[in-house]
């Protein structure tokens, strides 16, 4: 290119040209060269978690929500005019979100690495968008009950910070909170608490935890979840939250639709699930059966700082749950 006919200004736009160029080919290189497809994947079943230090948890603003003046909870009163059509989410969920999952279930990891920014756009589906979600911390939502009954939360993997939760027992005063964690020995806020980790076998397991920012093997007693479960004598969880750091068991095995929780008779409304960086195999294994088999959507599909993914989970099949969180 003959530089000598362009004026002063002229060079001085192509120069930023190639300066822009440049940098963003840097970009996207050292995108693609972070990112390997190819890497080991751990097998769900042979889970070893690190453990990382928690964000300050930003209290976010609630709108008004008054517990006391619900009404009852009455399956047998005909809702005139259900707030939301559930034939509709569940059309809308499958027509938006397996469509654009359907090339990542060979290859888990991406799946992680990909997870929000492909399906937050199903997020806008029709009926989807409806559902009223509520942000109550960092990454932790949930859905306030319209009509009142006894309710209950069961927390596999309690953190040190507990804030979420004590944001809920605030707005929901008769909310019974039952929690197992095997890195903490005691909760202020989980009235029925077990310092264990849930498993397949009562046994001990071995995870690596950061303490003070070092990788550190520890042994925790395991609790199988069939025990764990019926220990709690619940026919419905309202709230379920399984963290990354709450054992080793396959979960999908216990919450599909002809799962182990559902021959027991049990119930879950919603839930949040969260996996750690490196078990794609994981979310994969839960997240592609749902095409066919599950009652739940999910929405707020989030890939977490660690680079893991964490998602909000509604049964839109349960009457129960539909009329509790969803019809009224």
């Amino acid at each position: 290119m003959d530089r000598n006919k362009f004026n002063p200004n002229q060079r001085l736009c192509v120069a930023l040209f190639y300066v822009i160029s440049l940098f963003a080919i840097t970009v996207l290189m050292i995108h693609f060269i972070q990112y390997d497809s190819n890497r080991k994947i751990v097998p769900a079943d042979k889970i070893i978690v690190a453990v990382e230090d928690n964000d300050e948890t930003t209290k976010k603003p609630l709108p008004p929500f008054n517990y006391d003046s619900l009404p009852p909870c009455d399956l047998n009163e005909e809702l005139e005019k259900p707030k939301l059509n559930l034939k509709t989410i569940q059309k809308s969920f499958l027509k938006c979100v397996f469509p654009l999952l359907t090339r990542f279930f060979g290859n888990p990891e991406g799946l992680l690495f990909n997870f929000s920014s492909v399906l937050s756009v199903c997020d806008d589906e029709e009926e989807i968008r409806n559902i009223d979600v509520t942000e109550i911390a960092n990454d932790r939502w949930v859905i306030f009950p319209k009509c009142n009954e006894n309710n209950t939360m069961v927390t596999l993997g309690v953190e040190k910070e507990t804030n979420a939760e004590s944001w809920l027992e605030e707005k929901i005063p008769n909310l019974k909170m039952y929690g197992t964690s095997g890195l903490i020995n005691a909760s202020r806020v989980y009235e029925h608490f077990e310092n264990v980790a849930i498993g397949k076998e009562a046994d001990s397991v071995k995870m690596e935890v950061m303490e003070n920012g070092v990788l550190v093997n520890k042994t925790m007693d395991q609790k199988k979840i069939e025990e764990y479960i019926k220990d709690l004598n619940l026919t419905k969880i309202d709230i379920l939250w399984i963290n990354p750091y709450y054992g080793k068991f396959s979960f999908w095995d216990y919450l599909k639709r002809d799962g182990w929780l559902s021959k027991q008779g049990i119930t879950i409304c919603q839930m949040i699930i969260e996996v750690p960086k490196g078990h794609g195999n994981q979310w994969a294994e839960m997240i592609k059966p749902m095409q066919n088999n599950s009652s739940f959507v999910f929405m707020k599909p989030t890939t977490t700082k660690s680079g893991g993914a964490k998602a909000f989970f509604i049964n839109y099949q349960d009457p129960e749950c539909t009329r509790k969180y969803l019809e009224s």
